[in-house]
């Protein structure tokens, strides 16, 4: 296996963030931010893989117990499409949240009392479709915001532009849906000034595997008998 290969995939896939608005303040939108893991966080690589879906086509099978990350400084940004082609082009920061918050992206979203509730949550920016963002029974609540930073509220019919950080781990996040396992991990993450933690176990499930370089001499092939077919991983 690439250990690079299994780090950038994994994490392009769990970096799936929330914003949604509530009025639950008579009247006055008010924004939560959730995080949760998606398809690979929760799932893993199956092998072999649906239609598709991503996989290891070598035939390893990739499952997550942990994956930890710390985010921080959220902020939303006035006129958000002045670059069609460059998301980071921006207006001004008008909101911010610090942080920082430790998440495990493969568990459920822990209780609190952040976690919007009712039929009154919409997406901030207009309709899209009426969706329901709160009830992601994945999702875990960092933080709400009740306004912009100066003072007034947020406007339903307005598009925000969206931010967050990925930060190492720190002695001051805020533990959301840590575990006990998680708890001890994190602390590693922290002595060793990790952003990122991968926990798992991939299994080989390939069959009929052989040499690329069929023409190579039968003593030139990799035997892939040899191979582990169990292996437990930690990638920081």
């Amino acid at each position: 296996m690439r250990t690079l290969a299994i780090a950038s995939i994994a994490l392009l896939s769990i970096a799936s963030m929330v914003a949604c608005s509530s009025s639950d303040d008579h009247g006055k939108p008010n924004l939560t931010v959730t995080i949760a893991g998606e398809g690979a966080a929760l799932t893993g690589f199956p092998f072999p893989a649906a239609d598709n879906e991503p996989s290891f086509v070598d035939g390893w099978d990739v499952r997550f117990d942990r994956i930890l990350v710390t985010v921080d400084t959220i902020a939303l940004t006035d006129n958000p499409d002045m670059n069609p082609t460059d998301q980071s082009v921006t207006g001004a920061v008008v909101a911010r949240a610090h942080g920082p918050w430790a998440v495990d992206m493969t568990r459920p979203g822990a209780p609190t009392e952040l976690r919007p509730e009712g039929d009154a949550i919409r997406p901030l920016g207009g309709d899209h479709g009426a969706q329901d963002l709160g009830k992601n029974p994945n999702a875990q609540p960092l933080v709400r915001m009740q306004g912009l930073d100066d003072s007034r509220g947020f406007d339903p019919s307005v598009r925000y532009g969206f931010n967050f950080d990925f930060v190492p781990a720190s002695n001051d996040a805020k533990r959301t849906n840590l575990d006990a396992a998680a708890e001890a991990d994190y602390a590693e993450m922290v002595q060793k000034g990790w952003a990122v933690l991968y926990v798992g176990t991939a299994t080989f499930k390939g069959v009929e595997c052989h040499s690329s370089d069929a023409a190579s001499p039968e003593s030139e092939r990799y035997d892939f008998t040899k191979l582990p077919k169990t292996v437990k991983f930690r990638f920081g």
